[in-house]
């Protein structure tokens, strides 16, 4: 109701200005002394107090509304802002790791990006930038701050396919320490893998 009297209001400002015109000069008028004018000044009292008010709540919601969306854009600022910092923020914690990580290594790492993933329908895999001219060779172990990602499944110039550690055909031979008894880690499924090939000879708990 309120919005469709704005948009009347906002229409027809140029009537309205042009009434409002005709009313200050009468009030102008309204000024004389004579009898007769203060009859008629009380007359047009009555008839502009009901018009006025509801411009003056119309200028207000106005008013309002605008300094609503100034806030607005302003609280969109800002939270787009604060998304950024916390993702330089989580960015430069994970660099910080991976240079970390890398000057500890006892491993010569060739750093990599991922390009895509899931490229062939055999494997769970992803292919990575660099290969042989990088010194990528086939069956590398493929690691990550957290862990063991995979191994080098195929390997070519400038890019290899990594096999993921989740694959349903992956295998790879692992220690258990303390008794240093090894075996081969497969995945089964829902985050839980297997050693199998373990010697009988050795106790492990």
């Amino acid at each position: 109701m309120l919005k469709k009297l704005f948009d009347f209001v906002y229409i027809k400002q140029s009537q309205l200005a042009a009434i409002f015109l005709s009313l200050l000069s009468l009030l102008i008028y309204l000024q004389n002394d004579h009898p007769n004018v203060h009859a008629l000044q009380g007359f047009v009292a009555e008839i502009v107090s009901p018009i006025k008010y509801p411009i003056i709540f119309l200028e207000e919601m106005a008013v309002t509304k605008k300094q609503n969306r100034i806030m607005s854009e302003r609280l969109i600022h800002l939270s787009v802002e604060a998304s950024k910092y916390n993702s330089l923020q989580e960015e430069n914690r994970r660099l910080k790791e991976l240079i970390g990580f890398r000057e500890s290594s006892p491993f010569q790492l060739v750093p990599a990006q991922i390009l895509s993933r899931n490229i062939s329908q055999e494997l769970n895999s992803i292919l990575i930038d660099v290969g042989q001219k990088q010194g990528v060779k086939l069956y590398d172990p493929v690691i990550s701050v957290d862990g063991i990602v995979g191994k080098t499944f195929s390997v070519y110039e400038n890019s290899t396919i990594v096999e993921l550690l989740t694959g349903p055909q992956f295998r790879i031979s692992v220690m258990i320490k303390p008794t240093e008894a090894t075996g081969i880690l497969q995945w089964i499924g829902a985050n839980q893998f297997i050693i199998n090939d373990i010697p009988n000879t050795v106790l492990v708990e």
